[in-house]
């Protein structure tokens, strides 16, 4: 199963019937949240690691505590692990004392039917699973059906439409971020529907979320928006450096689609996406750079982003550097 239906089980209590749970999936923040959720309700209970090794997850799996107090047994990299069959006999007997966590990352390249391959096979048969695989930022259905699911996990639901915004306004790429985004907004409006309206209204007082705002209106070199937004982010405690550094990879990026589009001649949104890494909501405002700034300009631009960052190491004042630096960016010249 996956995370989500997973995560529900666990808390709703289908829990301490589970002896055996297995992880597969390189997605680092489904498998620790899962681990933490199993971590709460076997609280005070000690945890022991054990290297993918059989002899070393036999040993610890029969190991009993002082007071023979249950122990959690976490055994990550099982698709390193050095024999299958014993520890898989062992399984089916349920010849073992403590709980046992697998967590495979990845699969080993297996034959059909070789011992790994009906090892994991029965594993996943025999176990609590969970799919722990990471989403494609290229999926957004998946993506937007996760921020729907963060939402409702906090105590509030949220509109399709909202969803499309919070996604073209939120990494993707980090579900910890969007996570605990999704819980700061859900707590502001607990048990309603977020709609855009309210979404903007929290959005517009997010400091991290405003720095996808500000690329929307440098990529159409509207100085006026960018300096308020720029000086509504200084305000809200966001530094100058984070600030330049965000615009400095951000034009990095517009660069390379410049390059791109030259070799594509009908280059398509997801087709950018890709060849950038981006999430797909956000590959108009690129787009849009690459529109109104010609090569030359681009590099001028991180010329000026360099230019601003060693002022600001000089000690000149950061409402100088900042507005000098947009004035620049932003005019239409492209001669600096």
């Amino acid at each position: 199963m996956y995370y989500p239906q997973a995560f529900d089980k666990l808390t709703a209590g289908d829990k301490l019937s589970h002896r055996l749970f297995y992880f597969q999936g390189d997605d680092e923040y489904f498998t620790e949240d899962i681990l933490k959720c199993i971590h709460g309700f076997y609280n005070g209970v000690q945890v022991l690691e054990a290297k993918p090794v059989e002899k070393e997850i036999i040993e610890k799996i029969k190991q009993t505590s002082l007071f023979d107090e249950e122990q959690l047994v976490i055994v990550r990299d099982i698709h390193k692990l050095d024999s299958f069959m014993t520890l898989l006999e062992r399984i089916k007997k349920k010849d073992y004392i403590n709980r046992l966590v697998l967590i495979a990352s990845e699969l080993p390249k297996t034959n059909k039917d070789s011992m790994a391959d009906v090892f994991f096979r029965d594993l996943k048969k025999r176990s609590f699973y969970v799919d722990c695989s990471s989403i494609s930022i290229f999926n957004t259905n998946r993506l937007g059906s996760m921020v729907k699911y963060f939402f409702t996990r906090a105590g509030a639901n949220i509109a399709d439409d909202a969803v499309e915004l919070f996604v073209a306004n939120t990494d993707m790429s980090n579900l910890r971020i969007v996570n605990n985004e999704a819980y700061r907004i859900a707590t502001v409006f607990l048990g309603k529907t977020v709609t855009i309206p309210m979404l903007i209204q929290v959005l517009n007082r997010s400091p991290k979320l405003r720095l996808f705002a500000l690329i929307k209106h440098i990529s159409v070199k509207d100085t006026q928006q960018t300096l308020k937004i720029i000086n509504n982010l200084m305000l809200d405690g966001c530094s100058v450096n984070s600030i330049i550094d965000y615009l400095y990879k951000f034009f990095k990026k517009v660069i390379l689609l410049v390059d791109y589009m030259s070799n594509n001649k009908f280059p398509t949104n997801e087709g950018v996406a890709q060849e950038l890494e981006i999430p797909l909501p956000i590959v108009p405002n690129y787009i849009l750079a690459a529109k109104h700034y010609n090569i030359r300009k681009l590099y001028g631009v991180l010329q000026q982003l360099r230019l601003a960052s060693v002022h600001l190491h000089q000690g000149m004042s950061p409402d100088y550097c900042v507005g000098n630096m947009v004035l620049k960016i932003c005019r239409s010249s492209s001669k600096f």
